[in-house]
Protein backbone atom coordinates (compact mmCIF):
# COMPACT_ATOMS: atom_id res chain seq x y z
CA UNK A 1 0.00 0.00 0.00
CA UNK A 2 3.08 2.26 0.50
CA UNK A 3 4.11 1.87 -3.10
CA UNK A 4 0.65 2.80 -4.42
CA UNK A 5 1.00 6.03 -1.84
CA UNK A 6 4.30 6.63 -3.70
CA UNK A 7 3.46 5.98 -6.94
CA UNK A 8 0.16 8.48 -6.51
CA UNK A 9 1.66 10.89 -4.30
CA UNK A 10 -0.99 11.01 -1.93
CA UNK A 11 -2.49 9.39 1.12
CA UNK A 12 -4.46 6.44 1.30
CA UNK A 13 -7.43 5.71 3.63
CA UNK A 14 -8.30 2.19 4.42
CA UNK A 15 -9.80 0.00 6.76
CA UNK A 16 -8.07 -2.09 9.39
CA UNK A 17 -8.38 -3.47 12.58
CA UNK A 18 -6.39 -2.48 16.01
CA UNK A 19 -5.42 -5.19 18.29
CA UNK A 20 -4.52 -2.96 21.30
CA UNK A 21 -3.35 -5.65 23.65
CA UNK A 22 -5.50 -5.64 26.64
CA UNK A 23 -8.30 -7.45 25.06
CA UNK A 24 -9.84 -4.39 23.42
CA UNK A 25 -9.95 -4.56 19.48
CA UNK A 26 -11.12 -1.40 17.39
CA UNK A 27 -12.63 -1.01 13.82
CA UNK A 28 -10.30 1.55 12.43
CA UNK A 29 -9.42 3.43 9.44
CA UNK A 30 -6.04 4.80 8.65
CA UNK A 31 -4.10 6.74 6.75
CA UNK A 32 -0.63 5.58 4.97
CA UNK A 33 1.14 7.90 3.17
CA UNK A 34 5.02 7.00 1.24
CA UNK A 35 6.58 6.30 4.17
CA UNK A 36 4.24 4.16 5.93
CA UNK A 37 1.06 4.95 8.46
CA UNK A 38 0.35 8.30 9.42
CA UNK A 39 -0.67 9.35 12.59
CA UNK A 40 -2.81 7.57 15.04
CA UNK A 41 -5.44 5.40 13.59
CA UNK A 42 -9.50 7.18 13.70
CA UNK A 43 -11.48 4.25 16.02
CA UNK A 44 -15.03 3.48 15.20
CA UNK A 45 -17.18 5.13 17.84
CA UNK A 46 -20.87 3.85 16.69
CA UNK A 47 -20.65 0.17 16.99
CA UNK A 48 -23.83 -2.39 14.85
CA UNK A 49 -25.48 -4.43 17.43
CA UNK A 50 -25.33 -7.88 16.68
CA UNK A 51 -22.60 -7.32 13.80
CA UNK A 52 -19.60 -5.44 16.12
CA UNK A 53 -20.81 -6.27 19.65
CA UNK A 54 -23.75 -7.52 21.60
CA UNK A 55 -25.51 -5.46 23.54
CA UNK A 56 -26.84 -6.40 26.61
CA UNK A 57 -24.75 -9.63 27.26
CA UNK A 58 -26.15 -10.80 30.20
CA UNK A 59 -29.65 -10.66 28.72
CA UNK A 60 -28.13 -11.97 25.36
CA UNK A 61 -25.94 -14.53 26.49
CA UNK A 62 -27.01 -16.77 23.78
CA UNK A 63 -26.60 -14.95 20.80
CA UNK A 64 -22.87 -15.88 19.96
CA UNK A 65 -23.95 -19.72 20.43
CA UNK A 66 -26.43 -18.87 17.57
CA UNK A 67 -23.69 -17.23 15.59
CA UNK A 68 -20.18 -16.74 15.54
CA UNK A 69 -19.94 -14.13 13.22
CA UNK A 70 -20.79 -11.47 15.85
CA UNK A 71 -17.43 -8.86 16.52
CA UNK A 72 -16.62 -8.18 19.79
CA UNK A 73 -15.07 -4.77 19.51
CA UNK A 74 -14.70 -1.45 21.67
CA UNK A 75 -15.92 1.66 21.20
CA UNK A 76 -13.89 4.81 21.13
CA UNK A 77 -15.69 7.59 23.05
CA UNK A 78 -15.65 10.30 20.77
CA UNK A 79 -13.96 10.79 16.90
CA UNK A 80 -10.70 12.33 16.34
CA UNK A 81 -9.66 12.91 12.62
CA UNK A 82 -6.96 12.30 10.56
CA UNK A 83 -4.26 14.48 9.89
CA UNK A 84 -1.73 14.54 7.06
CA UNK A 85 -0.35 17.38 6.40
CA UNK A 86 -2.74 19.95 5.41
CA UNK A 87 -5.45 17.68 5.50
CA UNK A 88 -7.63 16.64 8.22
CA UNK A 89 -10.37 13.99 7.27
CA UNK A 90 -13.35 13.19 9.42
CA UNK A 91 -14.55 9.79 8.99
CA UNK A 92 -17.21 7.87 9.17
CA UNK A 93 -17.54 4.26 8.96
CA UNK A 94 -19.96 2.53 7.26
CA UNK A 95 -23.51 3.39 8.63
CA UNK A 96 -21.34 6.18 11.12
CA UNK A 97 -22.16 8.52 8.10
CA UNK A 98 -25.93 8.20 9.27
CA UNK A 99 -25.20 10.16 12.30
CA UNK A 100 -25.09 14.24 11.89
CA UNK A 101 -23.58 14.90 15.27
CA UNK A 102 -20.63 12.41 14.36
CA UNK A 103 -19.41 14.67 11.29
CA UNK A 104 -20.40 17.67 12.78
CA UNK A 105 -17.92 16.45 16.06
CA UNK A 106 -15.57 16.15 13.86
CA UNK A 107 -15.86 19.27 11.29
CA UNK A 108 -15.82 21.55 14.53
CA UNK A 109 -12.14 19.27 15.39
CA UNK A 110 -10.97 21.32 12.04
CA UNK A 111 -11.68 18.24 9.60
CA UNK A 112 -11.46 20.24 6.44
CA UNK A 113 -12.79 16.89 4.52
CA UNK A 114 -15.30 14.48 5.00
CA UNK A 115 -14.57 10.54 4.48
CA UNK A 116 -16.61 7.22 4.04
CA UNK A 117 -15.66 3.80 3.76
CA UNK A 118 -17.99 0.88 4.03
CA UNK A 119 -18.90 -2.83 2.86
CA UNK A 120 -22.00 -2.65 1.49
CA UNK A 121 -22.57 -6.20 0.82
CA UNK A 122 -25.00 -7.11 3.34
CA UNK A 123 -27.88 -4.40 2.10
CA UNK A 124 -28.35 -7.06 -1.04
CA UNK A 125 -31.00 -5.80 -3.80
CA UNK A 126 -33.46 -4.16 -0.76
CA UNK A 127 -32.16 -0.62 -2.02
CA UNK A 128 -30.52 0.22 0.84
CA UNK A 129 -27.18 1.53 -1.05
CA UNK A 130 -28.66 4.52 -2.12
CA UNK A 131 -30.68 5.71 1.15
CA UNK A 132 -26.92 4.82 2.40
CA UNK A 133 -25.34 7.42 -0.03
CA UNK A 134 -27.68 9.74 0.15
CA UNK A 135 -27.49 9.76 3.91
CA UNK A 136 -23.78 11.11 3.80
CA UNK A 137 -24.96 13.42 1.01
CA UNK A 138 -26.38 15.31 3.86
CA UNK A 139 -23.51 14.99 6.42
CA UNK A 140 -21.71 17.32 3.37
CA UNK A 141 -24.02 19.73 2.93
CA UNK A 142 -24.80 20.26 7.24
CA UNK A 143 -20.66 21.20 7.31
CA UNK A 144 -20.00 22.58 4.39
CA UNK A 145 -17.74 20.27 3.69
CA UNK A 146 -16.72 17.93 0.43
CA UNK A 147 -17.18 13.96 0.83
CA UNK A 148 -15.66 10.84 -0.65
CA UNK A 149 -16.81 8.00 -0.18
CA UNK A 150 -16.16 4.38 -1.37
CA UNK A 151 -18.13 1.46 -0.89
CA UNK A 152 -17.58 -2.73 -1.34
CA UNK A 153 -20.56 -3.44 -3.88
CA UNK A 154 -22.27 0.18 -2.53
CA UNK A 155 -22.29 3.71 -4.29
CA UNK A 156 -19.05 5.13 -4.07
CA UNK A 157 -18.73 8.99 -5.16
CA UNK A 158 -17.22 12.67 -4.76
CA UNK A 159 -19.49 15.03 -3.51
CA UNK A 160 -19.19 18.49 -2.82
CA UNK A 161 -20.02 21.22 0.12
CA UNK A 162 -22.96 22.56 -2.07
CA UNK A 163 -24.12 18.32 -1.74
CA UNK A 164 -23.36 17.84 -5.79
CA UNK A 165 -22.61 14.71 -6.71
CA UNK A 166 -19.00 15.24 -9.12
CA UNK A 167 -18.40 12.06 -9.62
CA UNK A 168 -20.62 8.92 -8.90
CA UNK A 169 -19.90 5.42 -8.98
CA UNK A 170 -23.00 3.24 -9.05
CA UNK A 171 -24.25 -0.57 -7.27
CA UNK A 172 -21.96 -3.15 -7.77
CA UNK A 173 -20.18 -1.51 -10.42
CA UNK A 174 -15.99 -1.48 -9.80
CA UNK A 175 -14.30 1.04 -10.84
CA UNK A 176 -12.09 4.21 -10.25
CA UNK A 177 -13.44 7.62 -9.70
CA UNK A 178 -11.13 10.82 -10.37
CA UNK A 179 -11.87 14.56 -8.73
CA UNK A 180 -11.06 17.73 -7.36
CA UNK A 181 -12.17 18.71 -3.89
CA UNK A 182 -11.95 21.72 -2.24
CA UNK A 183 -10.24 21.80 1.78
CA UNK A 184 -12.74 24.15 3.73
CA UNK A 185 -12.30 26.00 6.86
CA UNK A 186 -15.24 27.58 7.72
CA UNK A 187 -18.18 26.20 9.69
CA UNK A 188 -21.94 26.46 9.55
CA UNK A 189 -24.61 27.19 12.36
CA UNK A 190 -24.75 23.37 12.59
CA UNK A 191 -21.42 22.71 12.78
CA UNK A 192 -21.40 25.63 15.43
CA UNK A 193 -24.67 25.01 17.29
CA UNK A 194 -25.40 21.94 16.20
CA UNK A 195 -28.91 20.61 18.20
CA UNK A 196 -29.11 24.02 19.77
CA UNK A 197 -30.67 25.68 17.07
CA UNK A 198 -33.70 23.39 16.87
CA UNK A 199 -33.74 23.29 20.75
CA UNK A 200 -34.62 27.17 20.58
CA UNK A 201 -36.91 26.72 17.34
CA UNK A 202 -39.01 23.80 19.48
CA UNK A 203 -38.74 26.21 22.73
CA UNK A 204 -40.32 29.25 20.11
CA UNK A 205 -42.98 27.59 18.60
CA UNK A 206 -44.34 26.07 22.38
CA UNK A 207 -44.17 29.56 23.46
CA UNK A 208 -46.34 30.81 20.15
CA UNK A 209 -48.84 28.16 20.60
CA UNK A 210 -49.07 28.61 24.24
CA UNK A 211 -49.20 32.58 23.92
CA UNK A 212 -52.30 31.63 21.02
CA UNK A 213 -54.27 29.62 23.70
CA UNK A 214 -53.98 32.21 26.19
CA UNK A 215 -55.21 35.01 23.90
CA UNK A 216 -58.00 33.18 22.69
CA UNK A 217 -59.09 32.35 25.93
CA UNK A 218 -59.04 35.82 26.96
CA UNK A 219 -60.88 36.80 23.93
CA UNK A 220 -64.79 37.72 24.63
CA UNK A 221 -65.89 35.72 21.44
CA UNK A 222 -64.05 32.28 22.25
CA UNK A 223 -66.47 29.93 23.01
Amino acid sequence: MTGIAGESGGVILFNDVEDRGDGRYYNVARLVGPRGLIGDPYRKVHLVPFGEYVPLPKIFFFVRQVSTEIGAFSAAERPVPLAADALSVGVGICYEILYPSLARDETAQGANLLATISNDSWYGKAGAQPQHFAGAVLRAVENHRSLLRAAITGISGIVDERGRIRQELGANRSGTLIGTVRLLSDRTVWTRWGFWLPRLLDVAALAVLLLSLARRRRSPLSG
